[in-house]
């Protein structure tokens, strides 16, 4: 990271604004990874050799998974320079951005792992509080919350002291 060199890598889902991530580049150990924010799937681990990244982890919602090809509109993903492009831009990504808020596709706004646990904080359209997903990568075991049960917890409860 010292050498101050960037380079355009492609890899697998999208990038949107609709997350709630703060950071979206992890140190765990002597490993980088990348998390995507928003609607996307993956978890990353960035080569500093290679340059380049591999998907180490993948979130399956099955069915109720997000794919570009079903949504209407688009992400964002090139550069304009006129008023009439980028308003035809903004109109493409809120009509994209209200068929997923309307839909009962399922997202993850928040995501961080350590050594041990997967966290995910995930929300179907506009149902709110979202759930809570805890996978504990060592025995395999995993947690749910859903409709409050077994009980409500905040995004990122406690969670804190457990990933960073």
């Amino acid at each position: 990271m010292d050498t101050k060199v960037t380079k355009n890598v492609r890899y697998s889902g999208t990038i949107s604004l609709n997350s709630m991530d703060r950071e979206c580049f992890h140190k765990v150990g002597n490993n980088f990874y990348f998390i995507p924010p928003g609607i996307n799937y993956y978890f990353y681990r960035v080569d500093e050799q290679e340059m380049k990244l591999t998907p180490i982890m993948y979130l399956d919602f099955g069915d109720a998974e997000i794919k570009d090809e079903d949504l209407p509109g688009r992400a964002i993903e090139e550069r304009v320079d006129s008023d009439k492009e980028r308003k035809k831009l903004a109109d493409e990504v809120d009509k994209r951005w209200n068929a997923v808020r309307e839909s009962d596709y399922i997202y993850p706004l928040i995501k961080f792992f350590n050594d041990d646990y997967v966290y995910v904080y995930l929300v179907q359209g506009d149902k709110r509080p979202g759930n809570t997903f805890i996978f504990n990568r060592k025995s395999k075991e995993s947690f749910l919350t859903k409709d409050k049960k077994p009980i409500m917890f905040p995004p990122c409860f406690a969670m804190s002291i457990m990933c960073y």
